[in-house]
């Protein structure tokens, strides 16, 4: 329908091309916000759930640091500056 409008009115081109780019903008949103959705209201499902849980690699891959590194040494101290 824009593409008709921009042939018919040469000057709306540009307009039109800054609509669709609009329109598939908040098309994209939407579409995200209800696959968001509907994961989580697919969560709640014990079953779906559970095959969530076996297919996650948290499992596999957990968070990795060096032995001898403690949380104290990650922590800036008096003498050091925090970097912003």
């Amino acid at each position: 329908m824009l593409n008709r409008a921009a042939a018919v009115w040469p000057s709306l081109a540009s307009s039109a091309e800054r609509w669709q780019v609009l329109i598939q903008y908040l098309y994209s949103l939407l579409a995200m916000f209800l696959a968001y959705l509907l994961f989580s209201l697919l969560i709640r499902l014990r079953p779906i759930n559970a095959l969530f849980t076996v297919t996650t690699l948290t499992r596999i891959y957990r968070r990795c640091r060096e032995p001898d590194t403690r949380v104290n040494d990650l922590m800036p101290g008096e003498d050091q500056e925090v970097k912003a």
